[in-house]
């Protein structure tokens, strides 16, 4: 939600971040593999080690958060937003952030370009609804040009989502064509391909919750049914899970206009998350409050 607080958002991704953080040399022969070649023949293989983080390894990522957080440190008390935007305000390798006005994001946006370069990680593919921030990051920066969205159907991927800058509209990037046809168009899938296909949903800012929630609460019930894996579910879970299929496919037609015009009129007061702890088929009790409830006051 912090990547739309505020009228003015910018997001820019940390290039290479793996490869720019070095394994100590004794702990390199953890690292180990060989290789044989490019024609990969019989001959003896040669044994290299890895000097760099590795994709793959499930530690990788923490790792890196925890260099990019340690980095910041020395930041915490000459410049608390500064160092605030490195900590809270990423996503592994992706800087995502708003704020009140073009330059405090101008200032704030170069101060953290700045710090994540003294440790030797370039952000790069600038991307913000304000194309004067952007002009002020090619001024002052060697790198190459950042993306100008400011064209016609033009966008720019933002965790998962694709972000039209000129309309600040996003645009849900489900990807379904990755995953396989059977899958898709099968009228009684099994509990793995149920499984499959909830997996692949990529959603970390959540805007797609009301639609993807719907079928986590299916696969929850496929286990209590104790379906096997290779099974098909039961007809009636059928039925929904083809129902929450449709809606799935018409998420991906769907815009979701952002603040930035709610901004000019009114000042957001406050924002109250609630979620009643109930099964999903309950019906809610009068007087309860809504799961998401926005305040507004006239400028």
């Amino acid at each position: 939600m912090r990547f739309r607080q505020h009228p003015v958002a910018v997001s820019a991704d940390i290039s290479e971040m793996f490869m720019q953080i070095k394994i100590k040399p004794e702990d390199r022969d953890a690292l180990r593999y060989l290789w044989r070649g490019d024609k990969r023949g019989n001959e003896k293989p040669t044994e290299y080690r890895m000097t760099s983080l590795i994709f793959g390894a499930t530690s990788s990522p923490a790792t890196s958060i925890y260099i990019k957080n340690f980095n910041a440190e020395k930041y915490r008390e000459t410049e608390p937003e500064v160092y605030r935007a490195v900590i809270k305000n990423h996503y592994v390798d992706d800087y995502i952030q708003s704020f009140e006005t073009e330059q405090k994001a101008i200032d704030i946006a170069q101060r953290v370009r700045d710090v994540h370069r003294e440790a030797r990680f370039e952000l790069k593919q600038w991307t913000s609804n304000s194309k004067r921030l952007l002009t002020a990051l090619n001024e002052t920066s060697e790198q190459k040009k950042s993306i100008d969205l400011h064209t016609e159907n033009s966008s720019e991927r933002v965790l998962g989502l694709n972000w039209n800058s000129d309309r600040d509209e996003l645009t849900f990037n489900l990807n379904l064509a990755r995953l396989p046809h059977d899958i898709m168009n099968s009228e009684r899938p099994t509990k793995r391909q149920v499984l499959k296909i909830v997996m692949s949903l990529f959603d970390p800012l959540g805007l797609a919750s009301p639609v993807t929630t719907k079928a986590k609460q299916l696969l929850q019930e496929i286990w209590r049914r104790g379906t096997g894996w290779d099974d098909e579910i039961d007809q009636d879970l059928a039925t929904q899970w083809n129902d929450w299929k449709s809606q799935l496919i018409n998420l991906k037609t769907k815009n979701t206009a952002l603040l930035s015009k709610i901004y000019r009129r009114h000042h957001i007061t406050a924002t109250h998350l609630w979620m009643p702890a109930r099964r999903p088929t309950q019906q809610p009790s009068t007087g309860e409050r809504p799961i998401l409830e926005v305040t507004f006051r006239h400028h």
